[in-house]
């Protein structure tokens, strides 16, 4: 067969340098890298926010850390939280204004003992202060809450108590108490948010980068993909022309690749039905014309008086009728089968009783040929769903094809068995037998195993045909073989009735 090469043949002229299903492929992976680039922007800004935002929180409670420690002294010194309750201590006043740069009054000076003070924006929470970080009265931070061991809360407004991250109070590993800020929800402070939204810009340039770089890659991939699509195209237009020789060079083990292999198996079955058909025509027309010949020559010599109408003449006219009628009869019941349109009256049979009544049928034909005929069957009946007539025709066929081909003396071995719910008949004859390659195709119309048998002594070539279809209509099967006796052996496999 023709190879059908990427630069070779008629490909080079039907194969377009773009063309529709390359451009859908490559929108399809461009949006489809487009939807997952924006779904990672997503993802990633609000991981980076979340993270971010913890990440802030966790540094306001490190600088609270100093706070709970000199909390954990006033508690030691004054046994207890008494000191805060009820009313605002000063304490509590000077801690907000150390730590926090709110309260009363100014900063008290360092004598030495404690510790600097940080400048103002060092120590609070929100640089520049948000709104929920704006001070209330003296003392009071709106962000900052204290709670007692037993979470009672001491300090802040108690609404804001679960939104609160809390840094544990611990003296002697113990646990005394808990001092809190509330969790940002934002980011407030102006260098922060100009550094998030850096990041987020970096990050969505970094993807449309990306993007762009997935659509250099998506051309030439779309390319590459369409690339046996566009081989398979130009082959199919090939195929639809008539060129029945073209087959596509499997490449790869993918649903392109099964596709090529599926279109070689198309070609090759279709170039072997051309062949058939072409042979069939031949088959059929030598057929016909070998009798129409014969009855051309006799009926011309009557006609010249070179012959004389009588008797003998006249019968030997009647037997090439009656070979040519059986010719159509053939022809016309196998193209019946082959339409479905073969008439069926099926009902209920013993199929035992069909086969015997054919068989002694037959046997004055078997005798006449020095031809023995052996029938068994086990005990029990077959009860079958077919057509008498049809199954009468279906071993009628068998009986003659194995007169036909039988060397005289023969003999013929016919065994009816049953395995489960099937009927296995087991139709055998003497020498000759056939090749391995004659005995494939033995089924095939027209097909007789000596090509130079005359007429006279073979059948038309359709009867194992017409058996074929008989068989598989009755949802059976038929199989040649090799027979014990050195002929061929027939089984014939068909459903019992329940």
């Amino acid at each position: 067969m023709t190879k059908w090469l990427e630069n070779g043949g008629q490909y080079s002229q039907t194969r377009t340098m773009f063309s529709r299903i390359r451009y859908k492929l490559f929108v399809a992976i461009l949006i489809a890298n487009a939807l997952l680039l924006v779904v990672v922007f997503l993802s990633a800004s609000w991981m980076f926010s979340t993270s971010f935002r913890e990440y802030l929180d966790s540094n306001e409670a490190d600088r609270l850390l100093p706070m709970t420690r000199e909390l954990a002294s006033v508690y030691q010194r004054h046994g207890g939280w008494d000191w805060i309750r009820g009313s605002r201590d000063r304490t509590w006043n000077r801690l907000m204004r150390e730590y926090l740069g709110v309260g009363p009054g100014p900063p008290p000076p360092n004598d030495g003992n404690r510790r600097p003070e940080p400048a103002r924006d060092e120590y609070r929470l929100d640089r520049p202060p948000p709104p929920r970080m704006e001070r209330g009265p003296p003392g009071v931070h709106p962000g900052i809450l204290l709670k007692d061991a037993t979470h009672g809360l001491l300090v802040g407004p108690p609404q804001r108590m679960s939104e609160a991250y809390w840094i544990p109070i611990e003296l002697e590993d113990e646990t005394v108490g808990y001092l809190g800020f509330v969790r940002r929800h934002n980011i407030d402070g102006e260098l922060d948010r100009l550094f998030a939204a850096r990041v987020k810009s970096h990050l969505a340039w970094l993807l449309l980068g990306m993007l762009l770089i997935t659509a250099l890659i998506a051309v030439p991939l779309a390319g590459r993909f369409v690339v046996p699509i566009e081989k398979l195209r130009a082959a199919m237009h090939q195929l639809s022309s008539g060129n029945y020789e073209i087959t596509l060079e499997k490449q790869g083990s993918d649903e392109i690749a099964e596709l090529q292999g599926d279109f070689n198996r198309l070609a090759d079955t279709m170039s072997r039905n051309l062949a058939l058909r072409q042979r069939w025509i031949a088959d059929i027309s030598h057929e016909l014309r070998t009798p129409v010949a014969v009855l051309r020559g006799e009926i011309e010599a009557i006609l010249d008086g070179v012959r004389k109408p009588d008797q003998v003449y006249i019968k030997s006219l009647h037997q090439e009728i009656m070979r040519l009628s059986h010719l159509i009869d053939d022809l016309y019941e196998l193209s019946l089968s082959d339409q479905g349109a073969m008439n069926y009256q099926n009902r209920e049979l013993d199929l035992r009783e069909v086969l015997a009544a054919i068989i002694e049928q037959q046997n004055s034909f078997f005798e006449t040929e020095e031809i023995t005929i052996e029938f068994s069957a086990q005990n029990g009946s077959y009860p079958v769903f077919g057509d008498s007539r049809r199954l009468q025709q279906l071993f009628s066929n068998l009986a003659n094809n194995s007169r036909f081909y039988t060397e005289k003396p023969g003999s013929i071995r016919v065994k009816l068995t049953r395995s489960d719910d099937r009927a296995i008949i087991e139709w055998s004859d003497s020498a000759p037998g056939v090749s391995d390659a004659q005995l494939a195709r033995l089924f095939e119309r027209l097909y007789r195993v000596e090509k130079s048998r005359a007429r006279n002594a073979g059948g038309s070539g359709l009867g194992l045909s017409i058996c074929r279809n008989i068989v598989e209509a009755m949802q059976g099967t038929i199989n040649a073989a090799h027979a014990p006796l050195g002929g061929v052996s027939m089984t014939i496999n068909l459903p019992l009735m329940d």
